[in-house]
């Protein structure tokens, strides 16, 4: 069974933790957080059935192959569930072989697979699909995300009690991007905030989140995408701010993207403000043109290189500014119309 909206593979894991649960998962997203997200979601549906399940977690680029196989083979207590959380299948060279684990799998184990890629990876699915259940979001459109995020919000908050208006979220997604890592960071300060009360005002957003460097790099964000590339001087090694900025900068890339190609539909102009309601229209009028000037190209290929700089900066020790000088020069090359 595979999906590609959260939601519905969400709903489909609260539906299952009631009936038979498949022992086999596949995990696919370019976001680190929402991938551990996921499978504790996977591990909370198990543990309703079993509460004294065991959980191992390997990182299969670096874990030899005999790891995992004495993993498997070794006995749980009590015969207790195991999970076992195999990250990053994508990235083993050579590639990744489901059928050197297959025999020695049991009833008692759950497999959890996490991928940043499907590709190399859909023979693997054609042969295991009775089975398997996956979620890939790899390829989720841009307000696809932003749609999904939006409504991620609302159900955490909701989680623990609290209410923010629709657009009080469509504001904080606009000030931080759609980074699921950044936006749980910043309700967490949120909430502590508000404390006892149970409504959150867009008010209590600004006091929080709106802070000189964050305002500053939402300006920054806007001037690299629409404009031209900036420096960030000394901000580009401080991590509480660079962070949050690539949030903003890849929301403003799948902004650009989103206009674009609506721009290229059959939509009426008048009618793609509808599209963005948590930008004012003012605003729109002045990204339409620029947007039809830089081209679906040059957003397309903005998100591709942010993810390759963060994947660099996650995976290498290479220093954040010359992370941020490749990604700014890969994105203002020239670009065939």
């Amino acid at each position: 069974m595979k999906f590609q909206s959260a939601s519905s593979f969400e709903k489909h894991l609260e539906a299952s933790s009631l009936g038979s649960l498949s022992s086999l998962f596949l995990l696919v997203s370019t976001c680190p957080y929402e991938k551990k997200l996921w499978s504790r979601l996977i591990i909370q549906a198990f543990t309703k059935k079993d509460p004294t399940l065991h959980v191992t977690s390997f990182h299969a680029p670096t874990t030899p192959l005999s790891t995992l196989l004495e993993e498997i083979q070794t006995p749980n207590l009590w015969n207790a569930l195991k999970i076992i959380l195999i990250q990053d299948i994508d990235q083993m060279k050579p590639s990744f072989s489901y059928d050197s684990l297959k025999p020695f799998l049991s009833q008692q184990i759950v497999l959890i697979f996490t991928a940043s890629s499907s590709k190399g990876l859909l023979q693997w699915y054609q042969q295991e699909k009775k089975e398997m259940v996956v979620l890939d979001t790899s390829e989720e459109k841009p307000w696809d995300k932003e749609k999904r995020v939006h409504e991620w919000i609302a159900l955490e908050l909701k989680k623990i009690g609290k209410t923010l208006s629709s657009e009080g979220i469509s504001f904080l997604i606009q000030l931080l991007g759609t980074d699921t890592a950044t936006l749980d960071q910043e309700l967490k300060k949120i909430t502590a905030y508000v404390g006892d009360h149970t409504l959150i005002k867009i008010e209590d957003i600004k006091a929080i989140v709106s802070s000189k460097d964050l305002s500053t790099g939402w300006t920054l964000a806007e001037e690299l995408v629409w404009q031209k590339p900036i420096s960030l001087k000394s901000k580009v090694k401080d991590t509480s701010f660079i962070f949050p900025f690539l949030g903003q900068v890849r929301y403003q890339l799948q902004t650009g993207l989103r206009l674009t190609e609506l721009l290229s539909s059959s939509i009426p102009q008048s009618q793609i403000k509808d599209y963005f309601p948590s930008i004012r229209p003012f605003q729109l009028d002045k990204l339409i043109p620029l947007a039809l000037k830089k081209n679906r190209a040059f957003f397309l290929k903005g998100i591709l290189e942010l993810y390759k700089m963060e994947v660099l900066l996650k995976t290498t020790s290479l220093p954040l500014e010359s992370c941020f000088d490749y990604f700014q020069a890969a994105l203002y090359e020239k670009i065939a119309p």
